[in-house]
């Protein structure tokens, strides 16, 4: 399940160091839209997902995933002999709708086998083995770029596309019995999205997790220029980005064991206002001493909520999935597609502020860490007087 969501994590982090390369063989006037190079993968992966949910209920999960593949390779090559910006963003939204398939399906898999706490346990292991591609995918993407040029990273994509194919159709199992699948049908899957939607203890915690993807969303489609332009350190940007990473994955296997001792209601909530008073805290000390803007004191600041972010994601995706356990494609595949739109529109807006300086980031991450505390509350509260082993 970590190999196939991986997918994915490689076609973002990946091409990441070639971003500057690509801007000027494609000859793009504002730095700020390459951002959307990044960024659009999410859209495609949005529109997949809707229909990647319901296939994969209808027809099995290898399959589904392995049509996904299919596509996500087409795409790669559409990037690979790009000429414009344009024809590049077409080849993204193509390896988004292909990559939506093993993203979607994959966290549908986990579904059918757990829940509950373990769920969320192991939505944490596989968290942890997933980070280890950011950690280690724009050192690859680097070296690739130094030797055969930005358009061969996109071939390299397709190679492990085509590699993940083959293992999931030899190793892994089917989970979803040919007995448990449901029939495909456009007012199914409206009253199936319809309870996705409304149900009380699902969407707010889809809202959040998109909330708090935000400020990641806008620091993917703009890292290189954040630590290559910002703080000039353009040849350590690989180690800096894995670094970061890192600290996300090693909070999901903390995770692991703290959700087992207090429950993902209560790490959601504490996590939130953590990761709110460390954006507020930093925001207002380089308010008043705007010298202390350097990069070892911005970076331990990332660092410290990108620990909290590996507590939130595992945990916001469990709890949004654990009512929807009887429709856990469908499920996945609104959660995703809802968390991605609103993720992308927000991270979108918090990267055009980071042009000159790393404020946008800062308040944007106080402001949607404040409002998924905010959207959450209620049901978290509810939580706290529900006996534990129902909770």
């Amino acid at each position: 399940m970590a190999g196939l969501m991986s997918v994915v994590a490689m076609g973002v982090d990946g091409m990441l160091p070639a971003l500057a390369e690509m801007r000027v063989d494609l000859a793009v006037a504002q730095a700020s839209d390459m951002q959307y190079v990044v960024l659009v993968l999410f859209l495609g992966l949005s529109a997949g997902q809707l229909v990647c949910g319901p296939a994969a209920d209808r027809y099995g999960r290898k399959p589904v995933i392995a049509v996904g593949f299919a596509i996500f390779v087409v795409g790669c090559v559409v990037s690979s002999l790009a000429t414009s910006l344009g024809m590049m963003l077409i080849g993204r939204v193509i390896q988004g709708l292909g990559a939506a398939a093993p993203r979607v399906v994959s966290m549908a898999m986990v579904r059918d086998r757990y829940e509950g706490r373990e769920l969320a346990r192991v939505n944490s292991f596989v968290t942890t083995t997933f980070i280890l591609v950011p950690m280690i995918a724009p050192s690859i993407g680097q070296v690739v770029t130094w030797v055969f040029g930005w358009r061969a990273i996109f071939l390299f994509f397709a190679g492990i596309g085509l590699c993940s194919t083959v293992w999931l159709l030899w190793r892994q199992a089917e989970t979803l019995p040919k007995n448990k699948r449901q029939p495909l049908s456009f007012k199914g899957v409206g009253r199936a999205f319809h309870e996705c939607i409304s149900h009380p203890d699902s969407w707010p915690f889809v809202v959040a997790l998109g909330l708090v993807f935000s400020p990641l969303f806008a620091y993917l489609g703009n890292a290189q220029h954040i630590f290559g332009v910002l703080y000039g350190q353009p040849v350590w940007f690989p180690v800096l980005f894995g670094a970061l990473a890192s600290t996300v994955g090693l909070a999901s296997l903390v995770n692991a064991k703290w959700v087992m001792r207090w429950g993902s209601h209560r790490l959601v909530g504490n996590a939130l206002l953590v990761l709110s008073g460390l954006a507020i805290t930093y925001g207002l000390m380089r308010w008043w001493w705007p010298e202390i803007d350097q990069l070892v004191v911005t970076y331990v600041w990332m660092g410290m909520s990108f620990f909290t972010f590996g507590l939130l994601f595992g945990n916001l995706m469990a709890l949004s999935l654990q009512p929807l356990g009887h429709m856990a494609g469908v499920a996945s595949a609104l959660m995703s597609t809802l968390t991605n739109l609103i993720a992308t529109a927000i991270g979108a807006a918090i990267g055009h502020f980071l042009i000159h300086d790393i404020s946008g980031m800062v308040w944007g991450t106080a402001a949607c860490a404040l409002a998924a505390y905010g959207i959450t509350h209620r049901i978290r509260r509810k939580s706290t007087h529900t006996p534990a082993s129902v909770s």
